[in-house]
């Protein structure tokens, strides 16, 4: 059973790309509706997800700072919040703008020519062996 999870993500540091991206490699095991079990990072973490105003993790990211961890965004995705789907999109999209943004030159094609050494636009001279 899912349950509504009533955080204010803008008020508690919004979604921060790398947090994202770091808590996309997590494991999250539920424990009970809205309380989780996270690993893969260095150290294991608790995330309750049932606390109306803030979600609660006992990382130093979340305690210290104040903000939305990788921790309770790995928690999040879990229980498939829409926001941090959202973001996991807009995510992988920027990834595909920065992949189409590389030139990528086509690699000049290995064979017997060579390039007209004179600049003429270009061309390949076709050189014939006997």
């Amino acid at each position: 059973m899912r349950l509504a999870t009533m955080i204010d993500i803008p008020a508690a540091g919004g979604v921060e790309a790398g947090r994202l991206e770091r808590g996309l490699e997590l494991e999250v095991r539920p424990l009970e509706p809205g309380r989780y079990h996270v690993s893969g990072g260095r150290e294991q973490h608790w995330v309750d997800l049932r606390s109306p105003l803030v979600p609660r993790c006992d990382c130093g990211d979340h305690l210290w700072r104040e903000r939305v961890c990788k921790h309770i965004l790995a928690a999040l995705l879990r229980e498939g919040d829409e926001r941090v789907i959202r973001e996991v999109a807009a995510l992988v999209a920027g990834l595909r703008a920065q992949v189409r943004s590389l030139a990528v030159r086509p690699r000049p094609r290995r064979g017997r020519g060579r390039v007209d050494p004179a600049g003429a636009a270009g061309r390949i001279e076709t050189v014939r062996r006997s």
